[in-house]
């Protein structure tokens, strides 16, 4: 198309066919049923017919609505052949068979060629959705774009003719505002500087409603027909039927459009608006009646009411000559709506059809517009009221301070309704019903005087702008998409901080230049007569289309159109990603006002200086070193501190000392600005031709959506709105406003550095460059990512990234931060971000793909540790071994792309599960037990951290072996190596305090205890053997012997490391046996007894089986443990004293304890070679093998017995315990203590 050819009707209309249509997102979308979808699947594969049906379907039905699937049935309706059309053309068909293949003809091929497979025909339609794929990101869309964009310029050059506008950049940001699509613009200026002229002038090019009626139209509407008594108006009948509110709501904008089966609503076209003297003039009243009579015919029950209605367009020529049928008629026969005589409009041979809603008069109102126009051109009057009628999209507002929101947004109309009482008698009475007003309905909404406004009114509008939705007495009432303007006094209070969030744009109106004011008195004045702006706008469309001052406005539907195409504009090239991402400008732009420039120390003081606490969240390396404000209800940082941490970027009260910008905002704003900021550097773009948003819409948009944000408002205790957002009113300086000041400081000064500036010793521009703060975020992130992407840790990273950004950005106390910034830690931690999110992979995830799914992955495993795809129903009935879980947290520990947090997590999550069967580690010894399992944990190899950075909790370089709940008795006794003392004094209640030497005692699961008086000089006094044998002790110790023995087989009896010394015992009840018999020795006062309670000698391990209906060890014969025969558990007993027990004790105060852990491995073998452990499984321990009830063995190798140790007898615990074991002896315990 010729550039110069572009602005004829013609070519607009083929250019918004073939064109526009594809980017309009309000095209149907075709569907397809369930057979059909079957049958893509069956011809092209799940896969690719699913890209059909999304593609396809969508975006190459936009391209073109020639190019298509189709697939026709048999009688019996059965799938029988799929065809795929091209315009004119078959690219391929075929019949639909069960051998799933399909006959394939290629446009060009010579000649169909037999059957092909699936995967043929898949990559065929491939090839075909890719050439349209990269047409849609094309040609095509740039001459769309160059279409409207040419049309918004003419309009906005008529707007610069006869309105004044300061600079340029001004009349691009109006005309700007005016292309966001759901957007409010406030204009700001003192009285007589022409904000209402402007809107009015603006709406009447941009979305003239010419042709705008009142009057009865009856529609086509889902197969039906509506009555619309009102037209165009919002009338109340619309409150009780939502279905017709929402029918009339999609046609009341709608254009008379060639080949549509609905009407469409502006009965006139501005063609009607064209004088010429081949034409007759004609009322818009009377061309209503002439276009719009029709046959109807209304369907009524016994009471009146309308059924349903017929109508019926009527033949006209100019012999005919129509009566209006009256109600009556109508009901019974059906009749002409008016009364018309065509002889007077119709003079020759034509023949029109009337409109009866269904586009049945699309012809004979074009004939119309050619050969009448408007009679109401003939009179200022009648031009008066053409201007009115233009102006009908606005919804207007005037705001005043005693308006109620119920009278700025509603009206009320008043309806009698008679009703029968109890005893049949009509009564009358009068109903209430709300009606919207226009700035409800209307898309142009404008609020006069906004700044007048209550707070009740500042919500009710602060609704409609935000949901587009306002509710009044029960009724609800939509707004459609919107471009909403208020007119403000700068110098007058400010309106309510919430209120003006939701503003997105400001612009000022000033009074111009003095050339400008010249300019548009002279437009006005010496030729027009005096006209206003409206006027001369509605006196150019009327001119002839060929003069060069004649202009054809946009209406509403329009403007839709514009606003789509501004809508999708991309913030990257479209054939070149990765050059460049506005949106992630704007994202580091949002740092800047999202938050105070305040850092997070590491610790903090309470109640003055004396009182200090380190902060544990400090240690964690993705905790954000600045404080997010926006969360605090601490009234000291709300306010103005001057306290270090809030001086690292800046101090107020020293101007010696360097500055970042953003530490002169107090307020902090949410994230809704850069909403704001993407609309209107979309509409910048849009208007500059640009194929994507680049940097400059973004700089030179910022301004605009920041300024009034940072503006007077009512905030706190100040009722009159004055409040501005900075840290002193002196940092404005000489600048007029909050806008200028973001121009000024932040766009100049700070990011681009192009002016010297009190900035610029933090943000510095190096002579002869063109180096600026943005360019500098945006290498920083690029290096982040390599770094990123360059790990073999993700830990790595974050010890070589984030832990020094961290510390760079926190500063030290006493000094203001430079040459870092806070976007400098946002961006490193964007990075992370992204990562973790998938929008990027800089690491290799395997079959995973991307983090976000490894991570899920790992998360899925928590219910199925052995299979992540298990089903949640299946992996619920599943028994897990504790080493099943250990297993998983090695890999888990292991794995290099987790971030540390991450892991942290995981790892966390894997322990709980652990610790429900094993519970927890050891607490307050002097050596930790070792290393449960090598399967639980990585090396230092895999997990490079010394740990001094940053906490990294739980380690994953380490995992104590578990009590099993068992840390006082003699399972702890040897994983702690005899150091599971209990200290009798911390005991005491007169001693009852913090004190982590009784925290082993809160862990001991299963216990049994028994409280005797003792006394060493007359032991008389102490219990019997019949007392004890009576005693809750000794009934409880036979009760364990009754309900364990049928479970546990032989044990040894052991204490300290002479294994010589161990002792074998049959079965439990032996070794119960010989317990009470030792207390019973003691009561009578033996020495040695007492010794060996005092001790804690007595303790044994047995054999114990699994549970019923446990799975045991089922993983570790999968990975070749051996001696398979010894899978059993281990229940271990003890008994002790509580503290001290000696001849000189006036009490015994003694537990038994049960203890139930997983059996031991022995003889494993683990060699590292790069890094990874290579694992010789070893053997299941038998009950038999004294080596693993020896202390010695649990750590290190002692002294001169290089044999014996954790390591050296290669020791770990078999984790063959499962979920279902332990909740079977759990229930078996609680038989014993309660006696059941």
């Amino acid at each position: 198309m010729a550039d110069e050819d572009i602005n004829t009707k013609e070519d607009e209309e083929s250019i918004e066919d073939s064109l526009v249509t594809p980017v309009t997102p309000t095209k149907s979308k075709k569907s397809l049923g369930k057979k059909e979808e079957d049958i893509l699947v069956q011809a092209l594969g799940k896969d690719m017919a699913a890209r059909v049906m999304e593609e396809a379907l969508i975006s190459v039905t936009k391209l073109d609505d020639t190019n298509r699937f189709e697939v026709t049935v048999d009688r019996n309706e059965s799938p029988s052949t799929l065809f795929y059309y091209d315009e004119d053309d078959i690219l391929m068909d075929g019949s639909i068979e069960k051998t799933s293949k399909l006959s394939k003809i290629l446009k060009n091929s010579v000649a169909a060629t037999g059957k092909y497979s699936r995967s043929d025909m898949a990559q065929a339609v491939g090839k075909y959705l890719d050439r349209f794929r990269s047409i849609d990101t094309g040609q095509g869309r740039r001459k769309t774009h160059v279409v409207l964009a040419e049309q918004v310029r003419k309009l906005t050059k008529n707007l610069s003719d006869v309105f004044g506008f300061d600079d340029p950049r001004q009349l691009e940001t109006f005309m700007a505002a005016w292309l966001m699509k759901d957007s409010t613009c406030r204009l700001s200026g003192i009285p007589g500087t022409g904000k209402t002229t402007v809107i009015e002038s603006a709406a009447i090019l941009i979305a003239n409603s010419y042709g705008y009626s009142a009057l009865p139209r009856y529609v086509m509407a889902g197969g039906g027909i509506n009555y619309y008594e009102e037209g165009q108006n919002y009338d109340v009948y619309l409150n009780k039927d939502t279905e017709l509110r929402r029918e009339w709501d999609d046609w009341r904008f709608s254009p008379w459009s060639r080949g549509s089966k609905i009407s469409g609503s502006y009965a006139l076209d501005f063609e009607f608006l064209q004088k010429t003297p081949d034409k007759s003039p004609m009322s818009p009243e009377k061309l209503h009646r002439v276009l719009f009579n029709c046959n109807v015919k209304e369907e009524v029950d016994a009471d009146g009411k309308v059924l349903s209605i017929t109508t019926k367009p009527l033949m006209v020529s100019n012999s005919t000559k129509t009566t209006a049928a009256n109600k009556g008629e109508r009901q019974k026969t059906g009749g002409a709506l008016y009364s018309v005589d065509y002889g007077e409009i119709l003079s020759g041979k034509e023949e029109f059809e009337t409109d009866a809603g269904g586009n049945e008069g699309f012809a004979f109102r074009e004939w119309l517009m050619e050969n009448f126009y408007d009679a109401r051109l003939d009179s200022p009057s009648g031009m008066k009221a053409i201007q009115s009628e233009m102006l009908q999209e606005i919804g207007v507002a005037k705001i005043d301070y005693d308006k109620r929101a119920d009278e700025v947004l509603y009206g009320m109309e008043i309806q009698q309704i008679t009703t029968d009482d109890p005893s049949g008698k009509s009564v009358s009475a009068y109903a209430f019903e709300p009606i919207p007003r226009p700035v409800v309905t209307q898309p142009i909404k404008f609020f006069n005087e906004a700044n007048r406004s209550q707070s009740g009114v500042e919500d009710a509008i602060l609704g409609l702008i935000a949901e587009k939705t306002v509710e009044y007495r029960g009724k609800t009432f939509d707004s459609p998409s919107f471009v909403a303007w208020m007119d403000t006094n700068p110098h007058q209070k400010g309106n309510d901080l919430a209120f003006i969030d939701r503003i997105d744009t400001e612009l000022f109106f000033t009074t111009i230049t003095l050339g400008e004011r010249y300019s548009q008195l002279n437009e006005r004045y010496r030729a027009k007569g005096g006209q206003a702006p409206q006027q001369l706008l509605v006196g150019r469309i009327t001119k002839d289309p060929n003069s060069d001052e004649s202009v054809t406005p946009y209406r509403f539907n329009d403007l839709e159109t514009v606003w789509d195409f501004v809508g999708s504009i991309p913030f990257a090239p479209p054939a070149a990603e990765g050059v460049y991402d506005g949106l992630r400008d704007i994202a580091m732009l949002s740092v800047l006002f999202t938050q105070r420039y305040f850092v997070r120390t590491e610790s903090t003081t309470v109640l003055g200086d004396a009182l200090t606490h380190e902060l544990y969240s400090s240690k964690d390396i993705h905790e954000s070193p600045l404080m997010d404000v926006s969360k605090a209800s601490n009234d000291m940082l709300l306010k103005d501190p001057q306290e270090s941490f809030a001086t690292r970027f800046g101090n107020k009260e020293d101007s010696s000392s360097p500055f970042q910008a953003p530490a002169l905002f107090r307020r902090v704003l949410g994230f809704r600005f850069t909403n704001s900021l993407v609309k209107l550097s979309r509409a910048f773009a849009f208007l500059r031709g640009k194929d994507y948003v680049s940097r400059e819409e973004i700089l030179d948009a910022l301004p605009y959506v920041i300024g009034h944000r940072l503006g007077p408002a009512r905030a706190g205790e100040d009722a009159e709105g004055r409040t501005n957002g900075l840290v002193s009113n002196k940092a404005f300086g000489t600048l007029l406003n909050e806008q200028e000041m973001i121009r000024e400081f932040i766009v100049h000064g700070y990011l681009l550095a192009d002016t010297p500036s009190f900035l610029g010793d933090t943000t510095p521009r190096p002579a002869g460059t063109d180096q600026t703060m943005m360019g500098a975020w945006d290498a920083f992130f690029s290096r982040c990512q390599e770094a990123l992407r360059s790990s073999t840790n993700f830990v790595d990273f974050e010890a070589a990234v984030l832990d020094p950004v961290k510390k760079e950005v926190m500063g030290i106390d006493g000094a203001v931060v430079v040459g870092y910034t806070p976007v400098h830690w946002h961006l490193a931690s964007m990075v992370v971000e992204n990562e973790r999110k998938g929008v990027t992979v800089l690491a290799d995830y395997g079959e995973h793909g991307n983090y976000r799914k490894m991570y899920e992955y790992y998360l899925r495993l928590m219910d199925r540790p052995t299979d992540a795809e298990i089903s949640t129903t299946a992996a619920l009935t599943l028994d897990y071994s504790i080493h099943d879980y250990y297993a998983l947290r090695g890999e888990i520990a292991r794995e290099p792309f987790l971030f540390t947090d991450d892991r942290s997590r995981l790892l966390g999550l894997v322990e709980s599960r652990i610790n429900t069967i094993a519970k927890g580690p050891y607490s307050n010894i002097a050596a930790p037990p070792p290393t449960a399992s090598r399967f639980a944990v990585a090396t230092a190899t895999q997990f490079p951290n010394d740990g001094n950075k940053f906490r990294i909790s739980p380690s994953p370089t380490s995992f104590s072996l578990r009590t099993y709940g068992d840390p006082l008795g003699a399972y702890g006794y040897l994983i702690s190596k005899g150091g599971a003392d209990i200290d009798s004094q911390s005991l005491l209640m007169s001693n009852a305090k913090y004190n982590l030497n009784v925290a082993n005692w809160a862990d001991q699961t299963m216990v049994l205890s028994g409280n005797y008086p003792f006394s060493g000089s007359d032991v008389t006094q102490n219990p019997t053997k019949d007392d004890l044998q009576k005693s809750i002790l000794f009934r409880q110790m036979n009760a364990l012997d009754d309900v364990m023995s049928a479970n546990t087989g032989s044990g040894i009896q052991f204490f300290g490391d002479d294994e010589k010394a161990y002792e074998n015992t049959s079965d439990i009840g032996t070794f119960i046996m010989k317990c009470q018999n030792t207390i019973v020795a003691a009561m009578g006062g033996d020495t040695a007894s007492i010794a060996a309670l005092n001790q804690g000698i007595l303790m044994a391990c047995f054999e114990l089986d699994h549970a019923p209906n446990s799975l045991g060890a089922e993983e570790l014969k999968r990975i070749g443990v051996k001696d398979m025969d010894n899978d059993h558990l281990r229940l271990w007993l003890r008994l002790r004293p509580l503290g001290t027990f000696s001849v000189d004790s006036d009490s015994c105060n003694l537990i038994f304890t049960i203890g139930i852990s997983s059996n031991f491995l022995v003889e494993n073998k683990y060699e590292e070679v790069n890094g990874v452990i290579e694992q010789e499984m070893g053997r299941l321990a038998s009950i038999t093998d004294k080596s693993v009830l020896n202390k010695e063995n649990f750590g290190g190798s002692p002294p001169n017995q290089p044999t014996m140790g954790w390591d050296q007898k290669g020791m770990a615990d078999a984790g063959n315990m499962t979920g279902q074991d332990i909740a079977y002896y759990q229930l078996l315990y609680h038989q014993v203590i309660s006696g059941e």
